[in-house]
């Protein structure tokens, strides 16, 4: 590989650690300084007048919105990889300080993954009801109930396609657990049709579903 030598460090370093930049013949050249040294020449200057990067990077940050999130998003994820206790407290902390701007970023986030946060809070209902309802509760996936089942209504044995609802075969007034095994696909109409019921179930399920908790996954 080719070498070059900086003119700031006088070191001779691979053409790797230089940076590039447009000639005026059109063609990709190498700057002259290498890159620990621009690093270090920037960090000084920013050090000693900090006003005219800021107002740079903004005015980049606002020609350029989507590049800016996305580099944004990889910082995040780095640091998160890094150290990721330290991570979850810096967003604990940022939320704390900045309450507005956190509820703003949960509205977007929810406006760009509508179905991704109906599951959350469907998930969530459902382990609160049942804790209420004192019984036992594991973190059930509707997902993965969704491919166990095959998408049909245990209820009706016909496909639960559109909106559906994740069925407790024992209820929970009865004592039945939040559990997978528990758990299973229904159309909402004909949830709402069981209520606290104890209805058979089309696929045979019911016997099969005990209260105490046991894990079938």
């Amino acid at each position: 590989m080719d070498a070059k030598m900086c003119t700031k460090c006088n070191e001779t370093k691979q053409l790797d650690s230089f940076g590039t930049r447009k000639l005026r013949s059109g063609e990709v050249g190498h700057k002259s300084h290498c890159r620990d040294c621009t690093r270090t020449s920037n960090r000084a200057a920013y050090a000693a007048n900090p006003g005219p990067v800021i107002e740079r990077t903004a005015a980049r940050n606002r020609a350029n919105p989507e590049a800016h999130r996305e580099a944004a998003r990889k910082s995040m994820a780095k640091r998160r990889a890094a150290d990721p206790e330290a991570s979850r407290a810096a967003n604990r902390k940022w939320r704390v300080d900045n309450p507005e701007a956190a509820a703003l970023a949960d509205r977007r986030k929810r406006q760009r993954n509508p179905e991704l946060y109906k599951a959350i809070g469907l998930a969530t209902s459902a382990r609160r009801r049942a804790r209420v309802a004192g019984a036992y509760v594991e973190d059930v996936s509707r997902d993965l109930v969704w491919y166990r089942d095959g998408g049909v209504c245990h209820l009706c044995a016909l496909p639960a396609v559109g909106e559906w609802q994740l069925e407790h075969v024992v209820p929970l007034a009865s004592g039945g657990a939040h559990s997978y095994q528990n758990t299973a696909v229904s159309h909402a109409s004909c949830n709402q049709s069981k209520n606290d019921r104890w209805v058979p179930s089309a696929l045979g399920l019911l016997g099969a579903y005990v209260v105490r908790p046991i894990t079938c996954l």
